[in-house]
């Protein structure tokens, strides 16, 4: 059986992870015999400030332990899909916002590699009026675009493949029972 590696790309606030919880369980039904992961929270796990608080050892801690976390899943669980409610790339367009242009220098090349290991690539954007409190996120609606943008220039300038939220969640449910 074919694994499948499921990166949710986008800016905070934009549901990814209520996102990655339906999809979980939605696998979780259909595919009860096989094993399936969720790789989510990272950045609310970081002991540092994160969000415009941001610094250099907060991106470093969030980047190393997404991949750390990944690599469980596949590796420890050998889950057969695994769902992150992020990607490698999402925190760095966060580094890339603050200025932290030596991390994003340093890590920039390993995120694109390790984002060939996403199977699929689902990628969502700001909705208006979404962004709510929740004593973490920050709700500045212009930070969020930027974030928005750093995020889909990189898409378009190193052309990654990914399917857009409005078509997304069908067409990741039908693509998964067909490669199944």
């Amino acid at each position: 059986m074919k694994k499948h590696h499921i990166g949710l790309i986008g800016t905070h606030g934009t549901g990814k992870t209520t996102y990655a919880n339906h999809i979980y369980r939605k696998l979780t039904g259909l595919f009860p015999d096989n094993t399936i992961a969720l790789v989510s929270g990272i950045a609310r796990q970081c002991p540092l400030p994160v969000n415009r608080q941001t610094s250099e050892a907060a991106q470093l801690w969030i980047f190393h332990h997404h991949i750390q976390r990944e690599i469980e899943a596949k590796d420890e669980a050998e889950a057969e899909y695994i769902i992150c409610d992020r990607t490698v790339l999402d925190n760095l367009a966060y580094a890339e916002a603050a200025g932290l242009s030596d991390v994003v220098d340093a890590c920039f090349p390993m995120a694109l590699w390790w984002l060939e290991k996403y199977t699929e690539l689902v990628w969502f954007s700001p909705v208006p009026g979404r962004l709510t409190e929740d004593g973490f996120r920050d709700t500045n609606p212009v930070f969020q675009l930027e974030i928005h943008n750093i995020l889909a220039d990189w898409i378009q300038s190193f052309d990654i493949f990914v399917m857009e939220v409005n078509q997304g969640y069908k067409h990741l449910m039908e693509t998964l029972r067909k490669l199944r």
